[in-house]
Protein backbone atom coordinates (compact mmCIF):
# COMPACT_ATOMS: atom_id res chain seq x y z
CA UNK A 1 0.00 0.00 0.00
CA UNK A 2 2.81 2.48 1.01
CA UNK A 3 4.27 1.64 -2.72
CA UNK A 4 1.32 2.78 -4.24
CA UNK A 5 0.91 6.00 -2.30
CA UNK A 6 4.56 6.72 -3.10
CA UNK A 7 4.04 6.11 -6.67
CA UNK A 8 0.74 8.26 -6.84
CA UNK A 9 2.79 10.56 -5.41
CA UNK A 10 5.38 10.51 -8.16
CA UNK A 11 2.57 11.94 -10.49
CA UNK A 12 2.53 15.16 -8.71
CA UNK A 13 4.90 17.54 -10.41
CA UNK A 14 8.03 17.47 -8.52
CA UNK A 15 7.42 21.36 -7.23
CA UNK A 16 4.23 21.18 -6.56
CA UNK A 17 5.05 17.83 -3.88
CA UNK A 18 7.61 20.02 -2.12
CA UNK A 19 5.31 23.07 -1.91
CA UNK A 20 3.18 20.41 0.12
CA UNK A 21 6.07 18.93 2.20
CA UNK A 22 7.04 22.78 3.07
CA UNK A 23 3.86 23.87 3.90
CA UNK A 24 3.28 21.32 6.44
CA UNK A 25 6.86 22.32 7.70
CA UNK A 26 5.55 26.15 8.06
CA UNK A 27 1.68 24.77 9.40
CA UNK A 28 3.72 23.01 11.94
CA UNK A 29 5.78 26.16 12.80
CA UNK A 30 2.96 28.66 12.92
CA UNK A 31 1.33 26.46 15.37
CA UNK A 32 3.95 25.63 17.81
CA UNK A 33 4.74 29.59 17.51
CA UNK A 34 1.18 30.69 18.45
CA UNK A 35 1.10 27.99 21.54
CA UNK A 36 4.65 29.37 22.44
CA UNK A 37 3.82 32.89 23.10
CA UNK A 38 0.32 32.10 24.21
CA UNK A 39 1.75 30.11 27.43
CA UNK A 40 5.51 31.47 27.85
CA UNK A 41 4.64 35.21 26.33
CA UNK A 42 6.71 37.32 24.46
CA UNK A 43 10.23 37.00 26.68
CA UNK A 44 12.71 34.28 26.08
CA UNK A 45 12.81 31.38 28.39
CA UNK A 46 15.27 28.49 29.67
CA UNK A 47 15.57 26.11 26.64
CA UNK A 48 14.93 28.47 23.92
CA UNK A 49 17.46 28.81 20.85
CA UNK A 50 18.49 31.91 19.87
CA UNK A 51 20.60 32.52 16.64
CA UNK A 52 24.77 33.69 17.12
CA UNK A 53 25.08 37.87 16.36
CA UNK A 54 24.75 38.39 12.58
CA UNK A 55 23.82 34.99 11.52
CA UNK A 56 20.55 34.62 9.84
CA UNK A 57 17.54 31.88 9.64
CA UNK A 58 19.03 30.91 6.05
CA UNK A 59 22.65 30.37 7.33
CA UNK A 60 23.25 26.52 8.91
CA UNK A 61 24.94 28.12 11.72
CA UNK A 62 24.04 25.97 15.04
CA UNK A 63 22.10 28.05 17.44
CA UNK A 64 22.56 28.77 20.67
CA UNK A 65 20.98 27.65 23.98
CA UNK A 66 19.16 29.90 26.42
CA UNK A 67 19.94 29.18 29.97
CA UNK A 68 19.94 30.84 33.11
CA UNK A 69 23.24 32.38 32.88
CA UNK A 70 22.73 34.03 29.74
CA UNK A 71 19.21 34.52 29.86
CA UNK A 72 19.20 38.75 29.86
CA UNK A 73 21.46 38.92 26.87
CA UNK A 74 18.58 38.41 24.56
CA UNK A 75 15.34 39.82 23.64
CA UNK A 76 12.57 37.63 21.77
CA UNK A 77 14.07 39.33 18.36
CA UNK A 78 16.67 36.64 19.14
CA UNK A 79 14.45 33.43 19.52
CA UNK A 80 14.35 31.00 16.76
CA UNK A 81 12.14 27.72 16.37
CA UNK A 82 12.50 25.02 13.73
CA UNK A 83 10.90 23.96 10.87
CA UNK A 84 10.22 20.22 11.45
CA UNK A 85 13.75 18.45 10.09
CA UNK A 86 16.05 15.68 10.40
CA UNK A 87 19.20 18.28 10.69
CA UNK A 88 17.51 20.33 13.58
CA UNK A 89 17.90 20.90 17.25
CA UNK A 90 14.83 21.16 19.05
CA UNK A 91 14.27 23.70 22.12
CA UNK A 92 15.45 22.12 25.18
CA UNK A 93 12.14 22.96 27.25
CA UNK A 94 8.03 22.65 27.01
CA UNK A 95 8.14 23.62 23.22
CA UNK A 96 10.00 20.24 21.81
CA UNK A 97 7.60 18.40 23.26
CA UNK A 98 4.51 19.63 21.67
CA UNK A 99 6.44 19.30 18.63
CA UNK A 100 6.82 16.13 19.05
CA UNK A 101 2.90 15.73 20.17
CA UNK A 102 1.97 17.95 17.06
CA UNK A 103 3.86 15.53 14.35
CA UNK A 104 3.03 11.95 16.30
CA UNK A 105 -0.49 13.27 16.03
CA UNK A 106 -0.13 13.19 11.82
CA UNK A 107 2.18 10.15 11.97
CA UNK A 108 5.50 11.24 11.81
CA UNK A 109 7.85 10.30 13.90
CA UNK A 110 10.17 13.46 15.61
CA UNK A 111 13.39 10.85 15.64
CA UNK A 112 13.52 9.34 12.30
CA UNK A 113 12.55 12.23 9.63
CA UNK A 114 15.08 11.39 7.22
CA UNK A 115 13.94 9.73 4.22
CA UNK A 116 15.84 7.33 1.60
CA UNK A 117 13.59 9.28 -1.10
CA UNK A 118 15.83 13.12 -1.08
CA UNK A 119 12.55 14.87 -1.95
CA UNK A 120 10.68 13.85 1.06
CA UNK A 121 14.08 14.18 3.60
CA UNK A 122 14.13 17.75 4.29
CA UNK A 123 16.65 19.01 6.93
CA UNK A 124 14.64 21.65 8.34
CA UNK A 125 15.72 25.18 9.34
CA UNK A 126 15.07 27.78 11.91
CA UNK A 127 13.15 31.04 11.47
CA UNK A 128 12.90 33.84 14.12
CA UNK A 129 10.01 34.33 15.69
CA UNK A 130 9.59 37.88 14.87
CA UNK A 131 11.76 40.28 13.40
CA UNK A 132 11.75 43.64 13.67
CA UNK A 133 11.26 45.68 10.39
CA UNK A 134 13.00 48.34 9.19
CA UNK A 135 13.05 51.76 6.94
CA UNK A 136 9.36 52.34 8.13
CA UNK A 137 7.36 54.81 6.68
CA UNK A 138 3.68 55.29 5.97
CA UNK A 139 1.64 57.82 3.83
CA UNK A 140 -1.79 58.62 3.92
CA UNK A 141 -3.81 59.44 0.38
CA UNK A 142 -7.01 60.59 -0.50
CA UNK A 143 -8.35 59.55 -4.03
CA UNK A 144 -11.35 58.63 -6.17
CA UNK A 145 -10.23 56.30 -8.65
CA UNK A 146 -9.73 53.20 -7.30
CA UNK A 147 -8.14 51.73 -10.66
CA UNK A 148 -5.21 54.25 -10.22
CA UNK A 149 -2.05 52.41 -8.74
CA UNK A 150 -1.22 53.68 -5.33
CA UNK A 151 2.61 52.05 -5.48
CA UNK A 152 4.72 51.69 -7.91
CA UNK A 153 6.63 48.60 -9.14
CA UNK A 154 10.34 48.54 -9.51
CA UNK A 155 9.39 48.68 -13.65
CA UNK A 156 7.71 51.69 -13.04
CA UNK A 157 10.08 53.20 -11.29
CA UNK A 158 12.53 52.76 -14.48
CA UNK A 159 10.41 53.89 -16.89
CA UNK A 160 9.80 56.81 -14.84
CA UNK A 161 6.18 56.66 -14.02
CA UNK A 162 4.61 59.14 -11.56
CA UNK A 163 1.80 58.45 -8.77
CA UNK A 164 -1.17 60.69 -9.11
CA UNK A 165 -1.05 63.35 -6.23
CA UNK A 166 -3.30 62.70 -3.21
CA UNK A 167 -6.50 64.58 -3.60
CA UNK A 168 -7.70 66.34 -0.70
CA UNK A 169 -11.43 65.63 -0.74
CA UNK A 170 -11.40 62.11 -2.78
CA UNK A 171 -14.07 59.87 -1.38
CA UNK A 172 -11.52 56.63 -1.33
CA UNK A 173 -8.73 56.59 1.92
CA UNK A 174 -5.91 54.39 1.91
CA UNK A 175 -2.71 54.18 4.03
CA UNK A 176 0.78 53.25 1.81
CA UNK A 177 2.69 51.57 4.12
CA UNK A 178 6.79 50.74 3.37
CA UNK A 179 9.62 48.79 5.23
CA UNK A 180 12.22 46.79 4.94
CA UNK A 181 12.38 42.97 5.87
CA UNK A 182 14.41 39.65 5.73
CA UNK A 183 14.18 37.35 2.95
CA UNK A 184 10.74 35.35 3.73
CA UNK A 185 9.47 37.55 6.08
CA UNK A 186 6.23 39.08 5.40
CA UNK A 187 4.13 41.83 7.06
CA UNK A 188 0.71 39.62 6.56
CA UNK A 189 -0.25 39.24 10.14
CA UNK A 190 1.10 42.22 11.53
CA UNK A 191 -1.04 44.17 8.97
CA UNK A 192 -3.59 42.45 10.29
CA UNK A 193 -3.25 43.33 13.97
CA UNK A 194 -2.70 46.81 13.05
CA UNK A 195 -5.61 47.19 11.02
CA UNK A 196 -8.32 44.95 12.16
CA UNK A 197 -9.42 43.08 8.96
CA UNK A 198 -10.01 39.81 7.81
CA UNK A 199 -6.49 39.23 5.55
CA UNK A 200 -7.66 36.07 4.19
CA UNK A 201 -8.12 35.53 0.19
CA UNK A 202 -11.89 35.31 0.17
CA UNK A 203 -12.16 38.19 2.38
CA UNK A 204 -9.63 40.24 0.19
CA UNK A 205 -11.37 39.13 -3.36
CA UNK A 206 -14.59 40.43 -2.30
CA UNK A 207 -12.53 44.01 -1.38
CA UNK A 208 -12.28 44.49 -5.69
CA UNK A 209 -14.40 47.22 -6.62
CA UNK A 210 -15.95 45.91 -9.81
Amino acid sequence: QNNILYTLLKQISRNTRLLYIHSYQAFVWNQMVSKRLKVFGFQPIVGDLVLKDGSDSSERLPPVLVTQDNLKQFSLYDVVLPLPGHDVIYPKNEVYDWYRERLTADGVDIDNMKRPQKDYSLPGAYRHITVCPSNVDWTHHRYDDYSLPLTLSDMDIIKGIQLPASQKKGKFKAVVLKMTLPSSCYATMALREVLHVDTSVAHQTSLNVT
